[in-house]
């Protein structure tokens, strides 16, 4: 009623113009005028908006009446079968397309211009002004020519999407000029074509010498080739010094060899299965290298990353990996490193790791200043057309979701398909944000060489059967202009073929080495020269470093406006260190990361060597703060909302740069970049944390394909660290459980030998008993054991005697001997293992943990069950002094171990009255340990698992000997087809046969919930008597002592 209020005023207002606005009723008047007195006027304005109508048009959906398909076809939707291999008038720009289809004639009628004199002028002001800045009067015929060339020929632009109107100006005054495309020199011309040549004689050749092999060939699409050399030397000239490349399998090959110059023989030898002692584990096509290109006086490197089969998984690696070179090398404007991605048109619409790796793109902590995105678009994805692949036009309409613009080029047009690369360079290093290039190409064979794609295609293949390589095309097409020769291109092609052919004819004797294919820099260095600057260090620290850290990230700067509740943890803290006790899980994290960030201090007596510093990055959904509110590694004024990182803040200008930064809400792309990052440089400590454990589902690809087969498939090792929050507090099934069965089932240590117990080991360790024995007395001292250990100090086998509990005594028997070699030959075997799996019990524990990934001189990942309930339960607590020099990480705890957080709750039975073992891990330990000390359980002694793989079958063997009369039960919370029984089960058995004398017989029983489908029950209720049940087992109390209801009974153990 107020809008009809209003027209009513409005309708009594006199008719002439309006000098201000007038407000009645809240509401602005609309500004009156007089209408126009001459009818032409209005003809003459009408015009002239539909001419600026039709080059909006254009400019957004000219794309789609483009000549993009090399077979000729217009875009729009795919028809095959009786109606012909030909593509539906585009939907989308049907207006366009009758405009244009009988071009230069113009069917002006199809965008309202009927009856325009083409030819006459108008007026359109700024709307092209890109183009020419001094034309202002356009006639029709000049605004098609121009626009149909910027955007309807073989190469065109998507642009309107894009958020920036710099941005936009940018492209058009780059594409909206006719001359664009015509500035390349003959002497660049000829390069492309020489490119061009290699490329496709190459595919030739492979072709030919191995018919029968898989080789994912580039046929179809050789235009790449020239494009990525152009797209390279662009960067170079714009002041890229390296690029990260990830591509799948197809023309990988090709890039290889053409663009990294692998060397053929190389790939001969592997087509051949030659030279097996350097095959590591995976196919030809998978295998990334390094290599460098010069342009004049630019030169830049290059790093192929390898990759699995699961297409689009290494992109976030190579983000990682761009984001890491970045942070050090202080590339801090991101213009001398960039990410490049070759992507498959049905991968990059169809999967949705390529949508979440483009969120990435300009989050603080992720970005890499823009990355390159090409898509090989062969118009199908192995026998699937593109209109039941995806549901929009084009493959790379997932990039408008973050205003990348998008360049589509013909692949049959090689000079385009250079430019758009050139322009991709351009648009990255001035705007620092993603861009797509489009290849609109096609596969000239099935999915494989060996793949015929006639039975699913027949039309589409029936026309790539008559078509002309792109080779044929642009040599005709150069030399009809007279850039080159038939006689030049002769040459060209017989001096390739012959290059070829005495390659082949010496790759008999070729030798391939391991720097030629190595994508990780650090790790070529460190196989190549031993070069690695990381040495095995005590994970202990001085008391006075630990205060020196653990007071500074307990003080907040001055005047800082603090939660109270954060306040109130801080002076808690500040209360541990002063006391040097209750040291809680985040504390012992915050120590541990700090005191791996502080550089050696001189004055106090440190070196480099013994005192190294590394960088810190940790990362995950929310975990600044910590999902279960335990971390608040950033604080934030509540007045002004202020930053302030205490781990920072401990030694400014004297530490390295502790990184921490909540990620999105994504677990696959996050995770591999995190796997990337890790994979540049082994001198820093990363970490990536899950919300809940579970949520690892969602990036189980980049674990089992990078995370734990990476290194034996690409020995491109990585110390990355996984935490996972895991544990049984009746939260349902998806906030239970980490999955821990999935990762040891990924562990490759043997669960039926023991490590350095093989018969050659054996052998060893008896000739070294009798080296070291050299008066014959049958035993050896400590003197004589640090003679025999040439090359290692005296600090680091002490240090493993008192793991041993060898106490002080000097006398070692020759059973002492086996047991301490054993321990020295698994030391040194860890590193062969693939996973480290652990599940710890105590903050001190962990502590020693992370310092240990720095502390060794070789790279592992790490997957730590990391707590929740124990986040904030007050007897999950350490001292000060269990982190102190001469500490170090217990891969097994025991009673009244020295690293025994709850050696004082009770005073069990002599060793030899001890009737059963209890072996657990993880956070039930805690309530084994309180019912055991409020049952008076005296009896019964409890064994911490906490490195569950490598399983240490040394050290819980020995602890078994130390109770001859007990009987042994693993505890668990998970169900018996879950959690670690699976794992554990056979190597405690080899541990009982291999090393406990007189138990090789011995069952071991499990306690635990009953097998079950899903991993726990959605019921608190059902949770509580089911735990309870699983304790009163474990002490093998009476049934009738128990009140259980159905659903508990089917929760009690089985005796195994």
């Amino acid at each position: 009623m107020v809008g009809v209020g209003l027209w009513r005023v409005m309708a009594q207002l006199p008719h002439r113009p309006l000098r201000r606005q007038t407000w009645r009723l809240g509401y602005p008047l609309i500004r009156l005028v007089h209408a126009p007195a001459e009818p032409s006027d209005i003809t003459l304005v009408d015009q002239t908006l539909k001419i600026a109508s039709l080059i909006t048009a254009f400019r957004s959906r000219g794309h789609f009446v483009a000549a993009l398909d090399p077979l000729g076809r217009t875009l729009g939707r795919l028809v095959e079968g009786n109606d012909g291999a030909e593509y539906a008038e585009p939907e989308n720009a049907r207006d366009l397309f009758e405009l244009l289809k009988d071009y230069p004639s113009l069917n002006l009628d199809a965008v309202g211009l009927k009856g325009v004199d083409p030819n006459k002028r108008y007026y359109l002001g700024d709307h092209l002004r890109m183009s020419r800045a001094t034309q202002l009067f356009w006639t029709v015929n000049e605004v098609v020519a121009l626009l149909r060339g910027s955007y309807c020929g073989t190469t065109t632009v998507e642009h309107e999407h894009v958020v920036s109107q710099p941005g936009k100006d940018w492209i058009r005054l780059m594409v909206e000029r006719p001359l664009a495309r015509s500035l390349f020199l003959p002497s660049f011309q000829r390069r492309i074509l020489y490119h061009l040549l290699y490329a496709d004689h190459f595919e030739r050749f492979l072709a030919t010498k191995f018919q029968a092999a898989k080789r994912f060939g580039i046929e179809g699409c050789e235009s790449l080739i020239p494009g990525l050399f152009a797209l390279i030397e662009h960067a170079a000239e714009n002041g890229i010094k390296a690029i990260e490349l990830g591509m799948s399998h197809r023309g990988r090959l090709n890039v290889l060899h053409t663009i990294l110059s692998k060397p053929l023989g190389s790939i001969i030898t592997e087509f051949k299965n030659a030279g097996d002692h350097l095959q590591v584990g995976d196919v030809k096509y998978h295998l990334g290298t390094r290599g460098a290109l010069s342009f004049n006086d630019k030169t830049i490197q290059i790093s192929l990353l390898p990759n699995p089969s699961h297409l689009e998984a290494v992109d976030p690696v190579v983000l990682g990996k761009t984001r890491a070179k970045q942070f050090f090398t202080g590339d801090t404007k991101r213009s001398q490193n960039l990410g490049l991605l070759l992507h498959g048109d049905a991968a990059f619409s169809g999967l949705g790791l390529a949508a979440e790796v483009m969120q990435l793109s300009d989050l603080p902590q992720y970005t890499t200043g823009g990355t390159i995105h090409v898509i090989v678009n062969n118009q199908i994805g192995f026998t699937t057309d593109p209109k039941l692949a995806r549901s929009s036009p084009h493959p790379s309409d997932v990039a408008k979701g973050v205003g990348a613009p998008i360049f589509h080029c013909n692949g049959d047009d090689p000079e385009g398909v250079a430019h758009c690369c050139r322009l991709a360079v351009e648009w990255r290093q001035k705007f620092q944000t993603d861009v797509v290039v489009d290849l609109v190409c096609y596969r000239r064979h099935g999915h494989n060489e060996q793949d015929d794609p006639r039975a699913t295609q027949p039309l589409t293949y029936q026309k790539i059967l008559n078509h002309p390589t792109t080779l044929q095309l642009y040599s005709q097409k150069l030399i009809y202009e007279g850039i080159v020769t038939q006689d030049d291109l002769d040459k060209w092609v017989d001096d390739v073929d012959a290059k070829f052919e005495a390659e082949y004819a010496a790759a008999d004797s070729y030798a391939p080495t391991l720097h030629e294919w190595l994508a990780s820099n650090w790790q070529g260095e460190a196989l190549g020269s031993s070069s690695s600057k990381r040495y095995i260090q005590p994970t202990g620290l001085d008391l006075e470093s630990l205060r020196i850290v653990g007071c500074a990230i307990s003080t907040p700067p001055a005047e800082f406006n603090l939660h109270p509740d954060v306040a109130n943890l801080l002076k808690s803290r500040a209360q541990m260190m002063e006391t040097g006790t209750g040291i809680d899980w985040a504390m012992a994290e915050a120590l541990a990361m700090g005191s791996l960030l502080m550089h050696a201090d001189p004055m106090r007596g440190q070196t480099v060597e013994k005192n190294p510093h590394f960088p810190v990055r940790l990362s995950g959904q929310d975990c600044e703060r910590g999902t279960f509110n335990q971390r608040h590694s950033v604080l934030y004024d509540q007045s002004t909302a202020k930053r302030y990182i205490p781990l920072n803040n401990i030694s400014p200008g004297r530490q390295a740069e502790f990184v921490v930064c909540n990620s999105n809400l994504s677990e696959a792309a996050i995770l591999g970049f995190e796997y990337g990052f890790s994979l540049e440089n082994e001198n820093a400590l990363v970490l990536w944390e899950a919300q809940f454990g579970d949520f690892t589902n969602n990036a189980q690809s980049m674990i089992d394909n990078f995370i734990a087969s990476g290194e034996e498939k690409w020995m491109t090792p990585t110390g990355l660290v996984l935490l996972l929050p895991h544990g049984y507090d009746g939260q349902g099934p998806e906030h239970s459980s980490a999955r821990l069965e999935r990762f040891l089932q990924l562990c490759n240590d043997d669960p039926d030998n023991l490590p350095g117990f093989g018969p050659q080991h054996k052998l060893q360790m008896e000739a070294g008993f009798a080296a070291a024995d050299k008066d014959g007395k049958g035993y050896l001292t400590r003197a004589d054991l640090k003679a025999v250990m040439k090359g290692v100090s005296s600090e680091r086998v002490e240090t493993l005697l008192q793991e041993l509990d060898f106490g002080q005594a000097d006398r070692i028997e020759r059973r002492d001997w086996d047991v301490f070699m054993a321990q020295w030959m698994r030391r040194n075997a860890e590193k062969d293992h693939n996973l480290c799996v652990v599940n710890i019990t105590t903050p001190a524990n962990y502590f020693h943990l992370l310092r240990r990934q720095m502390n060794r001189p070789y790279s592992k990942p790490v997957v730590v069950m990391s707590p929740k309930y124990l986040l904030h339960h007050k007897p999950c607590v350490s001292r000060l002094t269990d982190m102190a020099t001469g500490t170090y990480f217990r891969r097994v705890i025991a009673d009244g171990d020295a690293a025994d957080n709850l050696r004082n709750t009770i005073d069990l039975l002599p060793r030899k009255e001890i009737r059963s073992i209890l072996i657990c891990s993880g956070k039930i330990f805690y309530l084994l340990s309180n019912a055991r000390r409020s049952r008076k359980m005296r009896h019964v002694a409890i064994v911490r698992l906490e490195q569950i793989a490598p399983f240490p079958f040394d050290r819980v063997a020995s602890i078994i000997n130390r109770y001859p009369n007990a009987q042994l039960r693993w505890v668990q919370e998970e169900p018996k087809n879950m959690g670690a029984w699976a794992y554990v089960q056979p190597r405690l058995a080899t541990a009982l046969r291999e090393l406990c004398r007189g138990r090789e017989h011995t069952d071991v029983r499990f306690i635990g919930r009953a097998t079950s489908a899903t991993t726990a029950t959605g019921s608190f209720q059902v949770h509580q008597m089911e735990m309870k049940a699983i304790i009163n087992a474990a002490f093998e109390l009476k049934e009738n002592e128990v009140q259980e209801t159905q659903s508990a009974r089917r929760a009690t153990i089985t005796a195994v």
